[in-house]
Parts: structure tokens; C-alpha cells; sequence
């Protein structure tokens, strides 16, 4: 019984991917249809395509060049690798520290850092465009960057992990001569791939479902993330004429979005796994 529940509770999570997946490769007759054709009958790639063109047409005479998917997606990737370098290397020297080190006021400093994982974006997000604006990074990649490369649910979990490793093998390092840096690097971080595995999944979720953050810092379409320019792309096709299909096109463009971040996770599912399991445990 216990199986049965958990497989119907699988598939009702699991259906509003399928219903974006079935739903975008279907035109609007059938997607209107009543009931709805479940499995589309005659598989059709017409709303990728006509999100493609509308794309190309509205970016090109905003002097964007035809391109824009390929853009937006170089951008998002781009914006993912500085934020999970920059990320890991944060989370990384902070977890190591409150997970080896013996200082006064270590607990209560922890606490400060990961209260962050009790506020959501929406708390913070006007004092952190304030403090953009002040630093003049506001318009650039690097205000969606460095406001949110750390993240204390990464650092809780590093530092739980490091402290799973006998701190023998610290000694021993120090006792070669090896500095607390090349400790790190060196020995520390090849033993935690798990936890950077999972650092880069959520790397890759918030920074592939950004949407407001991203829109605030960067009013140049030409550098905006693929969320965004698809999101705009999908609400110009949605408003256009001519035979458009507004339902089959916003499943489309979810597709696309959607195809990164799967992507990420089934490269990092291994270490995902092992490091939310042995991280997450005090």
C-alpha cells in the first residue's frame, strides 16, 4: 500500500511536465479540445518554430542579430559558471572554517550565516538592489552574479560534510607542511564532490528560474538570461496574429527552459544524491 501511494504521488507530480511536454509538440486545435488529447495523435514542432521566428524578428529590430535563443542561452550558461565558481569557492572556505576551526563565538556566527536560509529572495530584494545601484554593478552580469553566489543551505551542508572526514588526514596534511588553502583545494574538495555536485544543481536552479532578479539588473534584452528573453518572446507571440498558437508556444518555451536544468541534473544526479544524503545529516 505503502508503494502504491507513493507511485500515484510520483505521477501526480510528474503530470505537469508531461502535459508541457505533450502540450508543445500539439496545435492549438487539439490542445482546445475536450477532453484534451492526452498523447498528441499528429506530433507537430510548429510552436518551437514559430517561437524561434518571433524571437528572431522581434530581436533583430531591437538590433539584437538573429540569434537570440542561442544568446540568451550562451548568457545563462555564462551567468552559471561565474556564479557556481564564485559559489563553491564561498561556500567552500566558510564551511571548512566553521567545520575544522575552534574559535569563540563560532556558533553564534554560523547562526548569522545561515539565517539566510530561513529568508526568501522577495525579503531581501530591495536592499539588494539598493546596495547594486550603490556599487555600480546594476545593468551587468555581475549584479545578478554576486548578490546571490553564496548560499548558507551549501555552506550547512559542506560544513557537515567535512566534519563526516577525520580530521586525521588535516593533521597529517599539516604535519607535511601543507597550508590550510592547499588542504582545501587539494585534499578537501576531491573528497566532497558530492556537496559540489549539489551546489551545482542549485547553482543551476536558481539561476535558470531567476526571473525578476535577472529582469531588475539587466534591461538589455541582448544580455538577459533564456527565462527572460523566452518569457518576453512567448508573451510577443501570444499577442501576435497570424495563426499563433499562445497556448502550444508558452508550453514550448517551458520545454526549453526546462531542458537546461534537467540536463545539469542528470550529469550531477550521482553526487546530488550522495551529498543532500551524508551532507544533510548533523
Amino acid at each position: 500500500m505503502k508503494y502504491i501511494i507513493i507511485f500515484l504521488f510520483t505521477l501526480l507530480l510528474l503530470f505537469p511536465l508531461f502535459w508541457m511536454f505533450s502540450g508543445s509538440l500539439q496545435d492549438l486545435g487539439n490542445l482546445m479540445k475536450t477532453p484534451p488529447n492526452w498523447i498528441p495523435k499528429e506530433i507537430t514542432l510548429r510552436n518551437f518554430y514559430w517561437l524561434a521566428q518571433t524571437s528572431t524578428k522581434g530581436s533583430y529590430y531591437r538590433g539584437e542579430g538573429p540569434n537570440a535563443l542561442l544568446r540568451w542561452t550562451f548568457n545563462t550558461f555564462a551567468i552559471f559558471g561565474l556564479k557556481c565558481a564564485i559559489g563553491i569557492m564561498l561556500v567552500a572556505t566558510a564551511g571548512y572554517a566553521f567545520a575544522v576551526y575552534r574559535f569563540r563565538w563560532k556558533n553564534a556566527l554560523f547562526l548569522f550565516f545561515i539565517v539566510g536560509m530561513f529568508l526568501g529572495p522577495a525579503v531581501t530584494i530591495v536592499p539588494e538592489y539598493v546596495n547594486v545601484k550603490r556599487l555600480g554593478i546594476a545593468g551587468t552580469w555581475w549584479g545578478v552574479i554576486l548578490p546571490f553566489a553564496y548560499m548558507p543551505v551549501g555552506m550547512y551542508i559542506f560544513k557537515n560534510y567535512v566534519e563526516t572526514i577525520p580530521s586525521e588526514m588535516i593533521d597529517a596534511a599539516r604535519i607535511d607542511g601543507a597550508g590550510e588553502y592547499r588542504i582545501l583545494f587539494r585534499i578537501m574538495m576531491p573528497l566532497c564532490k558530492p556537496v559540489v555536485g549539489v551546489l551545482v544543481v542549485l547553482t543551476a536552479l536558481s539561476t535558470l528560474q531567476d526571473y525578476i532578479w535577472a529582469l531588475l539588473m539587466i534591461p538589455d534584452i541582448s544580455k538577459q538570461t533564456l527565462m527572460v528573453g523566452v518569457i518576453e518572446e512567448v508573451q510577443r507571440a501570444s499577442a501576435l496574429s497570424g495563426g499563433l498558437n499562445p497556448i502550444g508556444t508558452a508550453l514550448a518555451g517551458g520545454v526549453i527552459i526546462f531542458m537546461p536544468l534537467f540536463l545539469i541534473f542528470l550529469f550531477c544526479q550521482r553526487y546530488f544524491i550522495k551529498g543532500l544524503t551524508l551532507g544533510g545529516i548533523k
